[in-house]
């Protein structure tokens, strides 16, 4: 047997002096492996013991024993992982939720203290939706036998909010029972799987007059520690104010209302990471508690015991998310580690930081905040002798001489002291955005060419802004009669930190799409990433190292885009894709040659719907803006989103029916939407019956509807339009009723389409039976809300035996038409359709 090359046996030492590493990454292994494997427990338990049995019985052989431990420890994984996604007690809340919702009354236990949530408006300006968002532990469920007790976590919602609700209550709660909704539209936050993750199953909407207190309960201890801390930060600025939230989230993790916009921006500029600095906050805190420690002259081992008690108080203050735990756990490990007279391999407390964390919710592993808070701090780990080389590059060597002799001045040692900081939070923010690079792309399907520069401007702000909010709390605490004065002192670094993120995240390419990357890519970016740091023996063999991290980032970014082209329609192919946005409308068409076009732009249900639908749904297609949009008429539903995609320039041609200024006096929205495209440049562009746009690469839109001397009302002077494609077409009737339907069937040949989108929201009206006929469909999709009224139900029954798609069963809804081929409807939500 020959020896062991130099690098073998260098890992074999590495992995040997840290062994809770090697612990984890089987663990880690298991948990991810759950989802492909059967869900076989009992099989997997009987083979977890046998496996353990024979490593016991095979001691003697160490490679072998090994072996099976290694094996073991990974099933232990996969069996923790099947246990938490789907096992649940047989009383579970989710056993009496239904894919629709449903009337129930339950009681509950509130485990947390309420929420105010102030949404955006719908439906008309101004009209504000507040709701209080509540969690809480289910105790039982009125049935047909009477009540029976159940068990679990759901959430509760009640608008307009409930004041006298606190934390401890037992509640009877009378509502509609049902379950977090899932993702209905590529690219859409999935709440249903977030909530999964946590065992949350179930949610309730719920008015205040349908809640009763069957007892007062009192906060424990931990929740009006919470309570106060955060009211000792808040006391002193106004209601809804934005620094005050920011503050909050830097500090404790809350999200509050106010950061909705905020939060956005910080994604948009890349400096996400600024705002879960628990690990900033927990330094500092235990430094604190250190540098008071030694002011009192305190002995080395009472300083430990402060400085882990801080960081336990730190640990029940935020909220219990991984990456807030995971510096407390950190921090406590260090110091018990101190305590007891040993050392601390900062990689070896990792691992046992995570595995702790995985032990107690094994789903944590899929989450975004706890894949970016371990990778990132094991580059800082792994990358650190890298980052101190580079940084000596930016020292003087006279300089340190000189103050290795101690003959520097003031200045000199300021000017050293504040270069060689700089170079470090430079590299620190390099190697945190090379790290974190492909966990953004997967998560959010964005790049971000300002990272490193953004977080590099901004992290002594942010600092400035935890230091600030920590003096508050303290001063509040301790003063609270100047709370006021207080604020004010810390809206300072707040108020700049907010405004630097504003600025940077409308710097051009600020926000490029990038698709999410396969598994297999991201594992291999992290093996170049790497391999500079294996002790090559040969120098080629370094040579080929160093270069290798350029490969894997130009891999990461090319190979995932050569594969997204696609879904930018290709020159033979026109892309129709209905978003699932409850009740309103909005198309994209992706048009041959790559330009996108919006038909309407607006939901009367979603609070924010460009946020939550258009905007992650153009991100996946790898868009940030479309070329035209094109506003059927004026009602919320269709309009609610084509303010805010001017303002963000996602906007170029906006084109627009002949009435719609006319209507626009009844509708405050409208009026404001008109106002806002006057001013900034974007007037609307007119269209009406007759005309017909080449929209290129072989498409063509005509406009059948309305005429520019109609005097129909709103709905029934929308835009009729008709899309044809390589001999398909497609037919956009807006929200016609009655008298527009039997104007447009007096010519009844121009109206036939091969798709057909129900005309307002696929309700039924007395020419609606002529119309469909005279339309001659293969295929009717229709943009409707969950719950169908009456008239919807009666169009059901009248295109029965049909092919009709509503978006509130099977999500986002694309039409595929090739040139010549056919048409190919493709569901979000269950099996694709097939070819017509």
């Amino acid at each position: 047997m020959g020896e062991a090359s130099p690098v073998t046996v260098g890992a074999r030492r590495w992995l040997a002096a840290r062994p809770a590493f090697s612990l984890a990454v089987l663990f880690i292994l298991g948990i991810g492996l759950h989802s492909l494997l059967p869900n076989w427990p009992v099989t997997w338990l009987v083979t977890l013991v046998a496996l353990l049995t024979l490593a016991a019985v095979l001691s003697q052989r160490g490679a072998a024993a090994t072996g099976l431990i290694a094996l073991s420890i990974c099933i232990a994984g996969l069996l923790a992982g099947e246990i938490a996604a789907d096992y649940f007690p047989t009383d579970h809340i989710s056993a009496f939720t239904g894919a629709e919702p449903r009337l129930a009354a339950i009681e509950v236990r509130l485990t947390d203290s309420p929420r105010v949530i102030e949404q955006e408006p719908v439906r008309r300006a101004g009209d504000a939706q507040t709701r209080q968002a509540l969690k809480a532990s289910v105790e039982g469920i009125k049935t047909w036998n009477g009540w029976k007790d159940a068990s679990g976590e759901v959430l509760i919602s009640v608008a307009p909010p409930d004041p006298h609700l606190a934390a401890g209550d037992r509640l009877r709660v009378l509502g509609m029972l049902s379950r977090p909704p899932p993702a209905m539209n590529p690219g859409q936050f999935d709440w249903a799987k977030y909530y999964r993750r946590q065992r949350v199953l179930a949610s309730v909407y719920a008015q205040p007059q349908q809640l009763q207190v069957l007892k007062k309960g009192s906060a424990t201890p931990l929740v009006h520690l919470r309570e106060r801390f955060r009211n000792a930060l808040s006391r002193g600025f106004s209601e809804h104010s934005a620094d005050a939230a920011l503050l909050g989230a830097l500090l404790f993790g809350d999200r509050g209302p106010a950061l909705r916009e905020l939060d956005e921006q910080f994604r948009r500029s890349g400096t996400t990471h600024l705002l879960s600095s628990y690990g900033l906050c927990m330094a500092l805190l235990a430094g604190l508690a250190y540098l008071v420690c030694r002011a009192l002259c305190a002995r080395p081992r009472r300083a430990v015991m402060v400085v882990i008690s801080f960081a336990a108080l730190y640990g029940v203050l935020v909220l219990p998310s991984p990456q807030a735990l995971r510096p407390v756990l950190l921090c406590m490990a260090v110091g018990i580690g101190l305590l007891f007279g040993r050392s601390a391999d900062p990689v070896q407390l990792l691992a046992l930081a995570c595995l702790a964390l995985l032990v107690m919710n094994p789903l944590d592993l899929y989450a975004a905040g706890f894949q970016f808070g371990f990778v990132i701090v094991f580059g800082f780990m792994l990358f650190g002798r890298l980052m101190q080389r580079a940084t000596d590059h930016w020292k003087d060597e006279d300089q340190v001489m000189l103050r290795r002799l101690g003959k520097q001045s003031v200045r000199q040692r300021g000017v050293e002291w504040v270069k060689v900081r700089a170079a470090r939070a430079f590299y620190a923010a390099m190697v945190a955005w090379l790290v974190a690079l492909p966990l953004v792309a997967c998560h959010f399907e964005q790049l971000n060419l300002w990272t490193v520069p953004a977080g590099f401007i901004l992290a002594p702000f942010a600092m400035a802004a935890v230091i600030g909010g920590f003096g508050k709390i303290l001063l509040t605490l301790t003063i609270p009669g100047a709370a006021g004065a207080w604020a004010m002192l810390a809206d300072i670094p707040a108020w700049t930190l907010r405004h630097g993120v504003s600025w940077m995240a409308k710097l051009p390419m600020a926000d490029l799409p990038m698709p999410a990357p396969p598994l297999w890519l991201i594992l291999l970016y992290y093996a170049t990433l790497c391999l500079p740091l294996v002790p090559w023996q040969r120098p080629r063999a370094r040579w080929c190292a160093r270069c290798a991290p350029a490969s894997g980032f130009a891999a990461l970014l090319l190979l995932p885009l050569g594969g997204f082209a696609p879904q930018s329609a290709p020159p033979d192919e026109l892309r129709v894709t209905l978003l699932s946005i409850g009740a309103g409308q909005c198309a994209i068409v992706e048009q041959p040659g790559g330009e996108a076009m919006l038909v309407d732009a607006g939901s009367a249900t979603l609070s924010d719907p460009l946020r939550t639908c258009l905007a992650p749904f153009l991100r996946h297609e790898g868009r940030r803006s479309v070329a035209r949009m094109i506003l059927s008429h004026g009602d919320y539903d269709h309009i609610s989103m084509a303010r805010k995609l001017v303002a963000d320039d996602r906007v170029g041609e906006v084109l627009a029916s002949p009435h719609l200024r006319r209507h626009a006096t009844a509708s405050k929205p409208s009026e404001d939407l008109l106002a806002m495209l006057d001013g900034s440049g974007h007037s609307t562009k007119i269209i009406s019956a007759g005309d017909d746009i080449d929209l290129g690469g072989g498409s063509r839109l005509e406009v059948l509807w309305p005429p520019r001397d109609c005097d129909f009302n709103s709905n029934n002077t929308g835009l009729v339009l008709r899309l044809t494609f390589g001999g398909r077409s497609i037919l956009f009737p807006a929200d016609i009723q009655d008298p527009a339907e039997r104007e447009l069937l007096k010519t009844p040949q121009r109206l036939r389409a091969d798709v057909l989108v129900a005309p307002h929201h696929g309700s039924i009206e007395p020419s609606t039976d002529a119309f469909v006929r005279a339309v001659g469909p293969s295929v009717i999709l229709s943009s409707n809300d969950n719950t169908l009224s009456s008239k919807q139900r009666a169009f059901d029954r009248l295109v029965e035996g049909g092919t009709l798609y509503r978006t509130n069963r099977c999500g986002a809804l694309t039409v595929v038409l090739r040139r010549d081929v056919g048409i190919r409807v493709e569901r979000f939500r269950g099996s694709t359709g097939g070819s017509r």
